[in-house]
């Protein structure tokens, strides 16, 4: 239980971690909300080598936990990657003190909701003790949790309130006549945690929150077995 309560904290954090003095990524972002409707979500970084003398790094994509239906890519250096490729071919060299912003991890959503979570690391190539690791979480966007076609449905899901959630949380809805729909808590990395079914085609649920840890989560609305919105939920 501990283990599993520490990678959700490290997920819902995204700590970037770094061993050795000589590297840093400035302007990274720790979550990234997206529209699914985007063709491409592009997240860019500053990485700096703080050191007196210049290095060769190497990157490589170490996690890449895929929601249904999503892509990742990644640019090092000269050179962009498909999502077939984890390690970058090479090493980049970066001058002593001096900074590069060839790194870019790009999502492809192809219109699928959902959470996406890599990680990249970079590293020396003659000394691994120097590295640094990042870790983006993305989730689609709560502003655009109900897509065009099912808000004309009569699909509807409102952010949780209050915010952050202590001991519950409510979420206001509404669904098309005649249909059946179901809310979903799930942990960042995807783990289901409960489901309970919706009894009207309009109203408010409680979702109870007392036992879950402090961190941030996602409310599903589930209706044909497939998600028809989602919004983000904390938990303090």
């Amino acid at each position: 239980m501990k283990t599993a309560l520490l990678f959700i904290l490290t997920l819902v954090f995204c700590i970037t971690t770094s061993f050795g003095q000589a590297f840093e990524l400035v302007g990274v972002p720790d979550t990234v909300w997206y529209n699914p409707a985007s063709p491409t979500v592009d997240v860019k970084s500053k990485f700096i080598n703080n050191d007196t003398v210049a290095r060769d790094v190497k990157a490589e994509r170490t996690m890449n936990n895929l929601a249904p239906g999503h892509l990742t890519n990644f640019c090092w250096g000269p050179t962009c990657y498909g999502p077939a490729t984890d390690k970058a071919l090479g090493s980049w060299n970066i001058g002593a003190g001096f900074s590069d912003t060839t790194y870019k991890m790009t999502l492809q959503p192809v219109n699928n909701t959902g959470v996406t979570v890599v990680a990249m690391y970079f590293y020396d190539s003659e000394n691994t003790a120097d590295f640094i690791r990042d870790t983006i979480v993305f989730i689609n966007d709560p502003s655009a949790a109900i897509s065009g076609d099912d808000a004309a449905l009569g699909f509807a899901l409102s952010n949780p309130y209050p915010a952050p959630a202590r001991a519950f949380a409510y979420v206001d809805y509404e669904l098309p006549a005649g249909m059946t729909a179901q809310l979903k808590i799930s942990e960042l990395h995807g783990r289901d945690l409960s489901t309970q079914a919706l009894d009207s085609f309009a109203g408010k649920a409680r979702i109870e929150t007392a036992e879950l840890a402090t961190g941030l989560y996602l409310i599903s609305l589930m209706a044909d077995n497939r998600v028809v919105g989602s919004v983000k939920l904390i938990v303090k």
